[in-house]
């Protein structure tokens, strides 16, 4: 997080300006001092690093654009921007088609609207939100909306898009609310909603969000407090009503801890949150009510597990361990959902964000 936790500087890394020879199943993109590049063979067992394809510095969060085979890379620091590459699935090349202001301080999380034609992104420094605009290239342009809150301390950390694509969800971690702005995907115009935001536990740090596939369930992962809070999604009333709320970390844990990232499985029968502390990925089983009840915590292997993400597939699973700078696979249980080692890559930087290359070697 930006702001609460101090960003962790990453080495300084060589920028390499050629192609890199890579023959691999998937390249990985990975955020820190710049975006670098890895090639990932799990038949091999094996995470490579093939070299740093965007110099740009303070890089935080990645996401792809798989239609337009497009990379979206969010740069804090001086820049407060966003930049559309287009992805070479081969080598890990990356080609900047436009870079753009996204209106505001320290974006930290966007998300790609279900129609493709939409960013939102999540500014931490002031709480606003900016809706960029996507073309049939996947490149983006100058922000069509902004808005910030009239709350005096607002810090947005994610900005989600509803599964139908009707609304725009974001969590303010300082607030301590999810707002909820109605969506006009005509335009990218944003309206407050009735109710305008659900208020979380006071002080809990509300980070980010996640929908279960079939967009009637939404967590939140709370970073302060260690928690996630189940909300049933009304879809049509753009509602959130808690139901739940489970701790990511053992109670007999007394040492500092801030979850980070959360995400579920494709086929919504599991729940994934990462523990930077306990240092370790919280794995719930997921009830067909969205009910959560803890499986099971995988040690990440490395310190400070900010983000991770599932392959393509969603047989693998990467760690991004940001303090003590290493990336983490582990292979993904089909019937259970149990992570087990596969292999890990040191020397990664301080490594932010990961994200698979949009297309596929």
């Amino acid at each position: 997080m930006i702001g609460r936790r101090p960003l962790l500087k990453a080495a300084v890394l060589p920028f390499l300006g050629k192609s890199f020879a890579a023959t691999a199943k998937d390249v990985v993109y990975v955020a820190g001092s710049g975006v670098a590049a890895y090639r990932f063979e799990p038949g091999k067992a094996l995470l490579e690093r093939i070299g740093v394809v965007d110099e740009t510095p303070a890089a935080l969060f990645l996401a792809t654009n798989r239609t337009a085979n497009v990379l979206y890379v969010a740069n804090a620091g001086s820049s407060n921007s966003i930049g559309a590459f287009s992805s070479n699935p081969k080598t890990g090349d990356l080609k900047l088609r436009k870079r753009v202001s996204v209106g505001g301080p320290s974006p930290c999380h966007f998300s790609v609207h279900p129609g493709g034609r939409w960013l939102a992104v999540a500014n931490y420094g002031d709480g606003s939100v900016a809706i960029l605009p996507i073309d049939a290239a996947g490149a983006v342009a100058a922000a069509a909306t902004v808005v910030r809150t009239s709350t005096p301390k607002s810090r947005a950390h994610a900005a989600v898009f509803s599964p139908d694509g009707g609304f725009l969800l974001v969590a303010d971690i300082a607030a301590d609310r999810i707002y909820v702005y109605r969506f006009d995907p005509a335009n990218g115009a944003l309206t407050a909603h009735t109710p305008a935001f659900t208020a979380v536990k006071a002080g809990s740090g509300v980070r980010h969000l996640a929908f279960l596939p079939g967009g009637k369930v939404l967590y939140a992962v709370h970073e302060d407090e260690s928690i996630v809070t189940a909300f049933h999604y009304d879809a049509a009333a753009a509602t959130l009503e808690p139901f739940q709320t489970v701790s990511t970390i053992p109670a007999a844990f007394k040492g500092e801890n801030a979850p980070a990232e959360i995400a579920a499985n494709a086929a919504g029968s599991r729940l994934y949150v990462s523990n930077r502390g306990h240092n370790s990925i919280a794995i719930f089983a997921v009830d067909p009510g969205g009910s959560l009840s803890l499986v099971t915590l995988v040690p990440t292997r490395g310190a400070e597990p900010r983000h991770f993400t599932f392959d393509p597939t969603g047989e693998y699973l990467l760690v991004a361990n940001q303090e003590s700078g290493d990336i983490a696979a582990f292979h993904v249980d089909a019937a259970t959902g149990a992570l087990s080692d596969l292999c890990r890559v040191r020397d990664a930087g301080a490594p932010s964000c990961l994200a698979f290359a949009p297309s596929r070697s």
